[in-house]
């Protein structure tokens, strides 16, 4: 009985519970971080399946530059990424059938970290190039 009470009086009490405190806190930032790439990961998968959707539209419609840019704004809205007619470049635009259609989507990706690590969004960029197919003026 002396030796429960002797146990209780000890003078660790609080030091467990403040190394869980600090190592809580790496633990949860590193967590923070693991979904934040992942978020990153899959805007970049949509940006480059909104690329290739407006680059197959664009394989077969080289003179619809409006509906290129449509193409890939309904793709990435689609998939929950807003992006912008602005967002879109496309280059060989009005080409010939054989001729490469390049489209280039831009999106800046705003991460839920970015007071800590410095900065507020990525420039994300990812791009498709198809051959025209059907080139009707």
């Amino acid at each position: 009985m002396f030796r429960i009470v002797r146990l209780m009086r000890s003078e660790d009490h609080g030091a467990a519970l403040v190394e869980t405190a600090m190592i809580l806190f790496v633990v949860l930032l590193l967590v923070a971080g693991m979904v934040d790439f992942g978020r990153a990961f899959d805007a970049y998968i949509v940006l480059g399946e909104a690329s290739r959707a407006g680059a197959r539209y664009g394989s077969l419609n080289p003179y619809d530059g409006p509906g290129i840019r449509a193409a890939v704004v309904e793709m990435a809205a689609n998939n929950g990424l807003t992006v912008t007619e602005w967002d879109v470049t496309i280059t060989g635009l009005g080409g010939q059938a054989g001729q490469p259609m390049r489209v280039t989507v831009v999106h800046q990706f705003p991460t839920m970290l970015g007071g800590i690590i410095g900065f507020e969004s990525i420039a994300m960029r990812n791009w498709t190039e198809m051959v025209i197919v059907g080139a009707v003026p």
